[in-house]
């Protein structure tokens, strides 16, 4: 099995989770490095603003151990832009 890193990205799961961080791929399985829970999104355009500009002023991010995920369970994935401050 031959690993990917997709850098930072958001991920939408199943029942509503949205988790955020380095993104890598190995197999069936996901994995978000440096990882955090979006609690809270604290944008006025979406999650879609959150990826492009990084954390807000009202944005709640809890800083979480790394994430492992099935690929069957991901609802979306938002590439984010690296060079924003996230934590």
């Amino acid at each position: 099995m031959s690993e990917k890193n997709f850098g930072k990205n958001l991920v939408i799961l199943q029942r509503g989770w949205i988790f955020g961080g380095d993104l890598e791929k190995n197999g069936q399985e996901f994995t978000l490095k440096n990882a955090f829970n979006v609690r809270k999104w604290g944008t006025t355009k979406g999650l879609g603003e959150l990826a492009q500009n990084g954390k807000l002023k009202d944005t709640i991010l809890d800083v979480c151990p790394d994430v492992t995920f099935h690929e069957m369970t991901v609802i979306a994935i938002l590439k984010c832009s690296e060079n924003k401050s996230w934590l």
